[in-house]
């Protein structure tokens, strides 16, 4: 009886993060678009490669993938993205301390999100969600005291 209550659930869960897309229904968008959400993670200092800080906005885009496993792991939207900061900032601060602050913000912005992006999808995989991509909403100096 448990199970079928948990199959249930993760039917409607992965029907309801399907649905997910706003205004128009599920025709009106393209397919790789459904059920994918988007959340603006909290700002962080970030030191760079060259010993600068930076204070950031991120922007991460995922979805559920495997609803099976993300139910048994995260449960919620909201246990996901507890997981998915801890991730994302994990790999940022990891991959930053590599770059300059001109590369950051200028130079590489593209190549060095698209690489945590792929490293985040990548330990994303262990609840069931596929991060689509990461990206820096502002980045700004630390003010000075």
């Amino acid at each position: 009886m448990k199970v079928r209550k948990v199959i249930i659930y993760v039917v409607a869960v992965s029907v309801l993060f399907g649905s997910l897309s706003g205004c128009g229904g599920k025709e009106d968008m393209p397919e790789e678009e459904a059920g994918v959400m988007e959340y603006d993670a909290a700002r962080t200092k970030i030191v760079t490669y060259d010993k600068k800080h930076l204070v950031i906005n991120i922007s991460v885009r995922w979805k559920i993938v495997e609803p099976l496993k993300f139910y048994k792991t995260v449960r919620n939207e909201y246990g996901a993205q507890t997981i998915l900061d801890d991730i994302v900032f994990s790999e940022l601060r990891e991959e930053l301390a590599r770059h300059t602050l001109t590369e950051i913000v200028s130079v590489n912005r593209e190549q060095i999100m698209a690489k945590v992006a792929e490293q985040c999808n990548q330990k994303a995989g262990d609840y069931g969600i596929q991060v689509i991509d990461v990206q820096i909403k502002r980045a700004d100096l630390p003010q000075e005291r």
